[in-house]
């Protein structure tokens, strides 16, 4: 029920909606409240100010250009919060490597949608739950993560992929499951400029990723999956060579 209610609030509200909103634009400042007459500057200062908020349920509009600076994240604690960028001007955010630009985690869902991530550094992870936080992504595009992540939950943790995933920069794993978590992958994945992935799903320590709702659309280079004492449905379909680690694992 929870997935649903984020998933129609993401299809029935505009970017650039009134109300209770923050907002967020390259030309702002962090010194204010993230208001529509004066947005902040950075969306890490927006979900600071989204989790101190009154507001349980707070939303967060991103426009459009470059965010390389304090571009990290972080809900928590019993929080919804709806992160949007605006699908025809998207937010690029530019990340500097061994950060997180999306992280839920403590029973806080976050959603985000229509943003690109990319990052200048290595180790990067464009999105990132765990201890009970979900997280929805959807319409989302990917550049260079070098030896990072797209999706990682962790520590009894779930992430929704929704609807469609652009990659066009190479990654480590596009879905990764540890500790008890679920990676649900019922989205529409495209490849560009043939990105190298170490592997597309990585699942451990009893998790599962469940990949049978996805389609794949152009080439990449890598393996299929790693898993060890966990679940990956959907595995004969995704792209790329057979495995070399699978240790104590379903896979169908």
């Amino acid at each position: 029920m929870i997935r649903l209610a984020i998933a129609l609030w993401l299809a029935i509200v505009p970017f650039g909606a009134s109300g209770n909103d923050l907002f967020v634009s390259p030309k702002g400042s962090d010194q204010g409240l993230c208001e529509s007459n004066s947005p902040c500057a950075t969306i890490s200062r927006a979900c600071s100010v989204a989790s101190s908020s009154a507001d349980r349920a707070p939303s967060i509009r991103v426009a459009g250009g470059v965010y390389q600076n304090n571009t990290s994240c972080n809900v928590y604690y019993h929080r919804l919060v709806f992160v949007s960028g605006d699908c025809n001007d998207r937010p690029d955010i530019v990340l500097s490597g061994k950060d997180i630009a999306f992280s839920a985690q403590d029973s806080a869902i976050l959603a985000v949608q229509c943003v690109d991530i990319r990052s200048s550094g290595n180790g990067s992870i464009a999105f990132a739950s765990r201890q009970f936080a979900i997280i929805d992504v959807d319409n989302v595009r990917i550049g260079q993560l070098a030896g990072g992540t797209v999706m990682s939950a962790q520590e009894m943790s779930k992430i929704n992929c929704m609807s469609r995933v652009m990659l066009y920069g190479s990654v480590r794993y596009v879905a990764q499951a540890v500790g008890m978590s679920t990676v649900i992958l019922k989205c529409a994945f495209n490849f560009e400029d043939t990105p190298h992935v170490n592997a597309i799903a990585r699942a451990a320590q009893k998790s599962l990723i469940d990949a049978s709702g996805a389609s794949w659309v152009g080439d990449l280079s890598g393996e299929k999956y790693i898993c060890a004492d966990s679940q990956i449905d959907g595995a004969t379909t995704m792209p790329g060579t057979d495995s070399s680690s699978v240790i104590n694992c379903i896979t169908r």
